[in-house]
């Protein structure tokens, strides 16, 4: 019996062990569960919110929230859906404001618990007053008092922020957000106030642009019209910041849906093996209380680009409605003879007349534009070529205020205290000196070499020589100047002198005017090397106008910033990086491999960690400090950023030739 008992005894013991075994391994795998569907859980959440699928990207950061209700990466997450989900709905027609700001309160109370879990987590003091400026932003054009409640909200986060982390981004919103209708006791004493609306202002405008680029790129060399296929579509939106100008800001949003439409089908029409392009310009010519006016350039060609169709448009700032030339002159029965007048000698006319002039008038189609100088127009003069092909040139004419005083109704010729108008070189210009108000006979003097090179320049002052010529002002190797006169409402008035240049690249000298005719230090004095826009022909926003500065890195790219006269009367950036909005086939990569990156709240904005690129990835270029490195939107929606050492030759990037990496790299030159 007792042999027979052992016997039984030994197979029990291995079904206890395997039973254990069992267990242990159900306990393992239960008690990992969690982690794996909270990582699930986030990764679907990512993928809905990069979808645009935002309930479902909130209902899987739910999930997470559920599942590890102490992790903060899941209620980032959620606050983001929501965000995201709000702004939708913001840009949407028809939604309540009451709807947009519940989906906006909601994301806040998500970064409250990140806040909650940490205290000194400063990405959910960021994300959250960045959240509250939203709210409020959307709630200004229907409820000033709501809107005011959120800024202030906003303020009190950032205000606890700079506990953490003083920087100047925080200090900036701050400003901004007094102004906008918060307060703050250490700066609301010093915000101005709101901007009155009087028939002296300034409208501040932001051109925003909008650049989407589709296709494929099969060869590094792109940047030199090899093989590529690749459609793109840029255009701006245009933003009128200043406070009031409902009616006018109707009008602009309607211009704004229109130029989206025209892109997106113009884009639908364009195929080339090489690639195709739209794209739509605008500079602004006048923009104050009694009216908007700019000039639109729309390019829609197969690569190269075709010549730009240039239209003006004018609005009345008060109303809204476009402005009729009988309400800028006082009488237009002469126009027709005083346009043909003023076309220079050498142009070549074929046939434009008083009568084809008259014409656009009686039809209401002349192409016009109101500038602080006076009255432009574009003339369409037809060409036939020599392939039997009609061509269509514009030529521009102005008239000014100053060579027609009775043409004009008084309205148009009151000027605001501080603007900026394009003056023609080798005409003189009597102009009204803000420092006193004298009046005073300017003139830049430009003589070009047999070779079409800037050979001499020198400014006369009431008829007299100042002596400033090209050996002084280092213009060398320009082949054109284009002159600005800039009056300034603190009573400053200055000449700024944009020479181009080889390979387009620009020079820009300020001069001042009231004490004498003074220069200003040297281009090399000026901000990194920028120069005025090439393309734009009007400066005429001393407070804000764009620079632009051809960089080197991942490329060559031409990049942007906005500017203003400073102190000492030379450019001073106002942003401390770089927007780029060159050329899409010149802005857009391609990684042929993984490639390391640090991720973005927002091209710009704040580092949040470290990420990887995948193989096949397109790369959007959005911002960029000019010298180390770019932030780009990635095709599936992240921000990041990327460095480069631009020290040797080939240019790195992680230790590693750029172009290894990269599709779509090209230098110019």
């Amino acid at each position: 019996m007792q042999r027979n008992d052992r016997n039984n005894i030994i197979p029990a013991l291995i079904i206890l062990a395997e039973i254990l075994a069992g267990v242990a391994c159900f306990l393992a795998v239960y008690l990992h569960l969690p982690a794996q569907r909270y990582k699930s859980a986030l990764r679907l959440g990512k993928k809905y919110l990069n979808e645009m699928n935002y309930d479902e990207a909130v209902n899987m950061y739910h999930k997470a929230v559920s599942i590890e209700p102490e992790q903060d990466d899941a209620y980032i997450g959620l606050g983001q859906a929501y965000t995201a989900k709000a702004d939708s709905l913001a840009n949407a027609e028809n939604t309540k404001i009451s709807d947009v700001t519940f989906v906006y309160d909601e994301a806040t109370d998500a970064y409250q618990k990140v806040i909650d879990l940490d205290q000194e987590n400063t990405d959910g003091y960021y994300y959250q007053a960045e959240v509250y400026t939203k709210a409020g932003d959307a709630a200004k054009s229907t409820d000033a008092d709501l809107a005011a409640n959120y800024y202030q909200l906003a303020i009190e986060v950032y205000g606890k922020l700079q506990t953490l982390d003083r920087n100047q981004v925080v200090t900036k919103e701050m400003t901004r957000l007094v102004a906008a209708g918060g307060t703050d006791s250490d700066t609301a004493d010093t915000e101005p106030e709101p901007v009155p609306k009087s028939s002296d202002d300034k409208l501040t405008i932001t051109l925003v642009p909008h650049s989407q680029a589709r296709g494929e790129f099969y060869n590094s060399d792109v940047a030199y019209g090899q093989t590529a296929t690749i459609y793109s579509e840029t255009y701006s939106t245009i933003r009128i910041d200043t406070e009031g100008f409902d009616a006018l800001k109707d009008t602009v949003k309607d211009f704004n849906d229109t130029t989206k439409t025209n892109a997106d089908q113009a884009y639908k029409e364009l195929s080339s093996e090489y690639g195709a392009q739209y794209t739509e310009n605008i500079d602004v010519l006048r923009a104050d209380a009694k009216v908007f006016s700019f000039v639109e350039d729309v390019h829609q060609s197969v690569y190269p680009d075709s010549d730009p169709s240039p239209k003006f448009w004018n609005f009345d700032s008060e109303t809204g409605d476009s402005v009729t030339l009988n309400e800028v002159l006082s009488d237009t029965s002469d126009l027709p003879s005083l346009l043909m007048d003023a076309i220079p000698d050498d142009t070549d006319v074929e046939s434009l007349s008083e009568s084809s002039i008259a014409s656009d008038l009686a039809d209401d189609s002349l192409n016009w534009g109101i500038g602080y100088d006076g009255l432009h127009v574009l003339l369409a003069d037809q060409k036939m070529g020599a392939n039997g092909r009609t061509w269509i040139t514009s030529i521009e004419v102005t008239l000014r205020f100053e060579d027609y005083p009775n043409l004009f109704t008084d309205t148009f010729q009151s000027l605001p205290s501080s603007y900026g108008m394009p003056l023609e070189n080798n005409r003189p210009y009597t102009l009204t000196f803000a420092s006193d108000g004298s009046t005073h006979t300017v003139e830049v003097m430009t003589e070009m070499s047999e070779d079409d090179y800037i050979e001499d320049v020198s400014i006369e002052l009431d008829g007299m020589d100042t002596e400033m010529h090209s050996e002084m002002l280092s213009f060398e190797g320009e082949y054109q100047i284009q002159s600005y006169y800039l009056h300034m409402e603190d009573g400053r008035d200055f000449l700024y002198l944009n020479g181009t240049g080889d390979s387009d690249i620009s020079t820009v000298w300020a001069i001042r005017l009231d004490n004498g005719v003074q220069i200003l230090g040297t281009p090399t004095d000026y901000i990194d090397g920028d120069a005025l826009e090439a393309d734009s022909r009007y400066l005429e926003n001393p407070s804000r106008f764009l620079m632009v500065h051809r960089m080197n890195l991942l490329g060559t790219h031409y990049v942007y910033r906005y500017c203003r006269v400073g102190e000492d009367g030379r450019p001073a950036a106002t942003d401390a990086l770089y927007d780029c909005q060159s050329d899409l086939l010149l802005s857009v990569l391609r990684a042929k491999t993984d490639v390391p990156v640090q991720l973005l709240n927002t091209p710009g904005g704040k580092v949040t960690g470290n990420g990887i690129v995948s193989a096949g990835t397109y790369l959007y270029f959005h911002k960029t400090d000019g010298l180390s490195f770019a932030d780009f939107v990635t095709s599936d929606g992240q921000a990041v950023r990327i460095t480069s050492n631009t020290t040797g030759y080939p240019h790195t990037t992680n230790g590693i030739d750029e172009k290894k990496l990269f599709d779509g790299i090209g230098y110019a030159g």
